[in-house]
């Protein structure tokens, strides 16, 4: 369990580190103290550590994997195409909210349709977009565009993409292979 833990944390450093460059580059954020990417020394951990805590607690709680086995990498590609349409798509950050939410909902309904993944993205959602708002007002991490508590409306479905993404990557990595 320890192995696959720390290769869930190691998959979530690399690719988050580098989908969160796409705010960078895209212009919808920057960071007080960049280097490499245009990110922070701190951003590997922290995307490391939402990706183990996103993964772990959703294979714990909902352990069931996608319904049909195309639901983990349709909500990988839907996590991807969130975080490249929140930074580069010339849109309002409503209209980036209402495409965003589409892709969560297009997956769920497609490939999960259970209320406890409605509930976990629900709080991831929450959750990661507060923390990302104590970010913001100590000013560690800047959104260019905020709507409310230092983030944009935006973040919210784009975090429950990541619980979907995350969730999935979880139980996949985490489940006993017995074969």
């Amino acid at each position: 369990m320890k192995r696959r833990l720390l290769l869930l944390f190691l998959v979530g450093a690399i690719i988050g580190s580098v989908l969160d460059s796409f705010h960078i580059q895209g212009g919808a954020a920057y960071y007080a103290k960049p280097m490499a990417l245009g990110i922070s020394w701190w951003t590997p951990l922290i995307m490391g550590l939402a990706t183990v805590v996103i993964g772990f607690t959703h294979f714990k709680i909902h352990p069931v994997i996608s319904r049909l086995k195309w639901g983990a990498p349709v909500s990988i590609i839907c996590f991807f195409v969130s975080y490249w349409a929140s930074a580069f798509l010339p849109a309002t950050n409503f209209e980036k909210t209402f495409l965003i939410s589409g892709l969560y909902f297009l997956g769920w309904g497609l490939f999960d349709k259970t209320w406890a993944s409605l509930v976990l993205a629900f709080l991831t959602a929450i959750i990661g977009s507060g923390i990302e708002g104590v970010l913001g007002y100590v000013e560690f991490f800047i959104y260019t565009k905020p709507d409310y508590l230092y983030v944009p409306l935006w973040l919210l479905p784009l975090y429950a993409n990541a619980s979907a993404a995350c969730g999935n990557l979880g139980r996949l990595l985490l489940q006993k292979n017995d074969g």
